[in-house]
């Protein structure tokens, strides 16, 4: 009973927050024109990768999106810098978890993940912009697979979130189109990972003693756990937040719990493969190092800043609620349940399409 207690109230706390980021996801998508960010980072300066990185800290794409869009930045004339920086931006946040990660884990928190992701996004791009010199970023023979989130005439095995050709609509239209977009086709791609985040959450809220990881006393140890952790798993920023919150009442510093945040995001054992086609082996391991080496970095500074300042608003913050929830509150955690569970059942009885491997 104790583990569906601690489900419950995590589920409640994070509805409130996911139904607002939920929202501005939609406007983001509808009121953005892809073709003038493709405009601004398909080149090869320098500038691009600093564009490339602004652009991803909000962006709103899925864990399965992030891939086939970075591709198609580099068919569009980015350099493999640009490309590498919006794989490293763009994964850790995007609008409704910077929400989320500000209702539960306290400003600071979200901001300081925010600011992270945009420097990590120059750094891994500038870096690879400077050891893999004249390389193209996509090789032509490459076709990208996963949910593609760009034109709707790139080939891909997925779903295309664009359009095929530009339609305008009136502004009742477009509203229309930001709720069927944050609330359908975005939110059946992340419910998945966030209930699988939830669920982890809750299991180690309830295996777990209070402050158990207080036990591991070396903060580097701790992060690089993390990071070893969080490097290989498929999960997405929003679905992060309830286990590196769990994490943190458990004894956890919070620059190892941002570690998890950081690199679980950002990588994952299935993008892998198609980034090694993509970039070529020089340009992933300049990847994955440039994430281990941020993601560690950003946790020592973070714990240093809250140390340094004796901040306590993520240790207020990040527990789990044992008081009762405010009416408003439950009401909307049981209407983003049934979204959710609406989500779920669409993906799991939707038959499989020929040569698809996503479907919405």
């Amino acid at each position: 009973m104790e583990y569906f207690k601690n489900l419950w109230e995590l589920f409640v706390d994070m509805s409130f927050y996911m139904i607002i980021g939920l929202i501005f996801t939609g406007i983001l998508h509808v009121f953005v024109n892809k073709n003038l960010i493709l405009k601004h980072v398909g080149n090869k300066t320098t500038a691009s990768v600093v564009k490339a990185s602004v652009i991803g800290v909000p962006l709103p794409l899925c864990s399965c999106g992030v891939v086939p869009t970075a591709i198609q930045l580099g068919k569009s004339g980015a350099s493999k810098g640009a490309v590498v920086s919006f794989l490293t931006s763009t994964p850790q946040t995007g609008i409704d978890s910077i929400i989320a990660t500000y209702g539960l884990m306290g400003p600071l928190f979200a901001v300081y993940r925010a600011i992270a992701a945009f420097l990590s996004g120059i750094f891994s791009g500038i870096m690879t912009n400077i050891l893999c010199k004249n390389e193209e970023a996509t090789p032509e023979k490459l076709k990208p697979s996963g949910c593609s989130h760009a034109k709707a005439k790139t080939k891909s095995c997925g779903c295309s979130h664009a359009k095929a050709e530009t339609v305008n609509l009136s502004f009742i239209e477009k509203l229309k189109s930001v709720f069927s977009y944050g609330f359908g086709k975005f939110l059946d791609e992340i419910a998945e990972h966030f209930v699988i985040g939830l669920l982890v959450a809750a299991l180690i809220s309830t295996l777990l003693p209070e402050q158990w990881f207080s036990n591991f006393t070396n903060p580097i140890l701790n992060m690089i756990m993390m990071l070893i952790i969080g490097t290989p798993m498929y999960i997405c920023s929003t679905a992060s937040i309830p286990i590196a919150l769990t994490l943190i009442a458990k004894g956890i510093s919070p620059g190892a719990a941002f570690v998890f945040l950081f690199a679980g995001p950002v990588t994952n054992i299935a993008s892998v493969t198609i980034l090694y086609k993509a970039l070529g082996k020089k340009a992933l391991i300049i990847y994955l190092a440039s994430v281990a080496v941020c993601a560690v970095t950003f946790g020592l500074i973070l714990d240093f800043i809250i140390n340094t300042f004796h901040y306590q608003g993520i240790a207020v913050v990040g527990q789990i609620h044992a008081h009762e929830h405010p009416g408003y509150m439950v009401v909307l955690a049981i209407l983003f349940g049934i979204l959710v569970l609406r989500s779920l059942i669409k993906k799991y009885t939707t038959k499989k399409i020929d040569n698809t491997c996503c479907s919405h």
